[in-house]
């Protein structure tokens, strides 16, 4: 069995001169050092202790230019790596590739408002009923007041089962609230492209028209054009 304790004991030389000794046993090797003050002795013994307890814990030191935050993420990033056939780099070196900043960083409580606008219409639809509708509305209102200044892009997976696990829910309330949730994000997270999209799509048509009529883009009528079918577009940008 190896001991993982040391002692300071006071040593006398031949030659009459005290010493202090620091012995142990560390990885099932002796240790015995002689210093000259025991106040060395001391710094020596503590930092065996300190080695044999990184032994023991499966710790040990390392020179790094990592600050104690980043060491701790990336203990963080091999952990979730553990199962995972590939090493971190190649994982580290997808991400870089392939990941784009969100183009519009989105308050939550406009993605909720446009959320919720398009549920309103499936109601009047008749696509979802009155009770269906409260359910999503309320549970967004209560989201967006508890993040009343966050953005859509900031959540992460664990403050999203925090809020989900909220006042100890039951089981059918937790998927209730994840399946709600769940839907709205892949709204926000869809609605911007599919908004460029038509965007794209109008400024097409415009253009073919122009070129069809030989003449110039006029804002002025396409303006009046929109006034003239009562478009929601009118009141929007005469509001702006």
């Amino acid at each position: 069995m190896n001991h993982t304790t040391f002692t300071v004991t006071r040593f006398i030389n031949r030659n009459g001169t005290v010493s202090w000794r620091v012995c142990g046993s560390l990885h099932g090797i002796r240790i015995r050092k002689n210093f000259r003050s025991r106040e060395e002795a001391g710094a020596e013994k503590a930092a065996l202790e300190t080695k044999a307890l990184q032994n023991a814990s499966g710790l040990r030191a390392s020179a790094t230019f990592l600050t104690d935050d980043q060491l701790r993420e990336a203990e963080v990033a091999f952990r979730k790596l553990a199962e995972r056939p590939r090493s971190l780099m190649v994982y580290l070196d997808y991400a870089l590739a392939n990941y784009r900043e969100p183009e519009r960083e989105v308050p939550l409580a406009v993605a909720v408002a446009e959320y919720v606008a398009t549920k309103q219409k499936d109601l009047e639809r008749t696509l979802l009923s009155i009770r269906q509708f409260r359910s999503i509305k309320n549970e967004l209102d209560l989201f967006k007041n508890r993040f009343p200044d966050a953005l859509v892009s900031e959540f992460s997976p664990p403050q999203l089962v925090a809020y989900l696990e909220r006042g100890e829910a039951s089981l059918k309330t937790y998927n209730n609230r994840r399946g709600i949730l769940s839907t709205f994000f892949k709204f926000a997270g869809q609605h911007h492209q599919a908004t460029l999209r038509a965007l794209a799509f109008k400024w097409i048509r415009i253009l073919w028209r122009c070129w069809q009529d030989r003449v110039p883009y006029d804002e002025k009528r396409y303006l009046a054009s929109l006034r003239q079918r009562k478009s929601p577009l009118a009141t929007a940008l005469a509001a702006t």
